[in-house]
Formats: C-alpha cells, sequence, structure tokens
C-alpha cells in the first residue's frame, strides 16, 4: 500500500508503464491486482496505491521475493514513490 505521493501523475505514470511489467515478470505470482486511490469507508483516505500479489503459501513467497525479478521491482520503487510501501502478509481463512 502506497501513500499519497507529491507527484501522483508521475507515480502513476511510472506504475503502470514501468513497475507493472516488473511485478508481473516475477516467476510463480499466483495472482496480482493493483488499484489507485481506494476509499475508506471509515477514517482519512491515507493510500494512493493498492498491489495484491497471491503467493500459494508463505515458503513460496519468501522464497520468490528473492529471486532477481522481484528484487528489480522492489529496487524500482524508488524512481516513483519516495518512502516504501506498507506491506502486509496474511493468510486468508474461509468465513
Amino acid at each position: 500500500m502506497y501513500r499519497w505521493p507529491a507527484d501522483p501523475v508521475h507515480f502513476k505514470k511510472h506504475y503502470t508503464e514501468r513497475h507493472l511489467a516488473l511485478c508481473r515478470a516475477i516467476p510463480g505470482l499466483a495472482h496480482s491486482r493493483y488499484a489507485f486511490e481506494p476509499v475508506a469507508l471509515e477514517g482519512p483516505e491515507r493510500w494512493f496505491c493498492v498491489f495484491e500479489a497471491e503467493f500459494e503459501d508463505e515458503a513460496t513467497m519468501n522464497a520468490l521475493l528473492e529471486t532477481p525479478e522481484a528484487r528489480a521491482a522492489a529496487a524500482d520503487v524508488a524512481n516513483f514513490s519516495p518512502e516504501p510501501p506498507t506491506s502486509l502478509v496474511y493468510t486468508l481463512n474461509p468465513v
């Protein structure tokens, strides 16, 4: 999750034209999706962009995050966001 940047136009342009291609190149990524300007149902809207990456399991995620492709995507963040994103790791459970 990325906070609001000083230059939203630059962020969106770089993110969609360069960064997402780097993310798509990560091998073994089960699913991924993103959204700009999510709306908070309650409280202040703090996030500008949300990216979700789904992995088979936590061990697979940890291994894939060490690949050259994932490292390239991580290194690219500084090109469009002055601060790193907030990352959450969680396992979904049925209701």
